[in-house]
């Protein structure tokens, strides 16, 4: 039987790759003074290098997805604004009679001749 496999931890791996950068030495001699093979090493560097690549673009996805987030809520908060100005300013403008029984207010508004039937009803009184 062969020599069993060997394995490495994550952080093993990290410091590994970060020596090749740090140290100036090639990949083979980093390779070689670690106890590895060169191709090893050179896998991990490649997978660090796309995992980090990876996170650095869901970081810019989900900072983009919060801009626009923020630039719509501005935009219903400021319609929701237009609309309470456009309501209270509506509220006089209307054809309305207002009913009042056992001190509960009942709103009825009028449309076309229906008002003017009422007008004239109240008005003979």
């Amino acid at each position: 039987m062969g020599k069993p496999r060997r394995t490495f931890s994550e952080e093993f791996k990290r410091d590994a790759v970060a020596r090749i950068a740090a140290s100036g030495e090639s990949l083979s001699q980093t390779a070689r003074s670690l106890g590895i093979q060169p191709n090893l090493l050179q896998l991990w560097r490649s997978k660090l290098s796309v995992a980090a690549q990876t996170s650095a673009s869901k970081a810019e996805s989900v900072e983009e997805e919060n801009r626009r987030l923020r630039r719509e809520i501005a935009g219903l908060r400021e319609d929701r604004e237009i609309l309470k100005k456009a309501a209270v300013s509506s509220t006089g403008q209307r054809n309305s009679s207002v009913n009042v029984a056992a001190g509960v207010r009942y709103d009825k508004v009028f449309l076309g001749r229906v008002l003017s039937f009422t007008a004239m009803r109240l008005r003979s009184r």
